[in-house]
């Protein structure tokens, strides 16, 4: 009967019980009687990632004349713990980008090198479970004097 003023706008969802559930806010502009609103409530959190970097190793480091490390190479580990926290079965894209020139030396699943600056996983996860990938990445080639990307 009346046009909505901007302002906050709180969304609210029935649940199991009877009751409500908040689910989320935003922010909605002045929006006439006859046009539709449109309101961003936030991401899903069906799918949890974490990715922890455990280690972190110099190795081969080359020096000039003046005894300074002008290059080294760099083992880093990492944890990726990955939860489905869906009632159906899923198969969960994993990213990872690094600079430079890099190799996997290690790793507790299948992977694939997406790109010249892309390391990826598959994970697929059953209804209500998790997995951890642990892997190692060789960093080559790197620079004090350049910081990393």
């Amino acid at each position: 009967t009346s046009a909505l003023p901007y302002g906050k706008a709180r969304i609210f969802q029935e649940d199991s019980r009877g009751g409500s559930a908040f689910i989320g806010e935003d922010w909605g502009a002045y929006t006439p009687v006859t046009e539709k609103m449109e309101l961003f409530v936030g991401e899903s959190r069906d799918i949890k990632v974490t990715r922890k970097q455990k280690n972190i190793e110099r190795t081969r480091e080359r020096r000039n004349s003046d005894n300074r490390v002008v290059l080294f190479d760099q083992k880093e580990t990492y944890e990726v713990t990955v939860e489905n926290f869906r009632n159906k079965e899923v198969t969960v894209t994993v990213l990872d980008h690094f600079a430079e020139t890099w190799d996997v030396a290690s790793a507790s699943s299948p992977w694939t090198r997406k790109d010249a600056g892309t390391l990826q996983f598959e994970v697929p996860l059953k209804a209500s479970d998790s997995t951890v990938i642990t892997f190692v990445v060789e960093r080559r080639n790197l620079s004090p004097d350049r910081p990393l990307r």
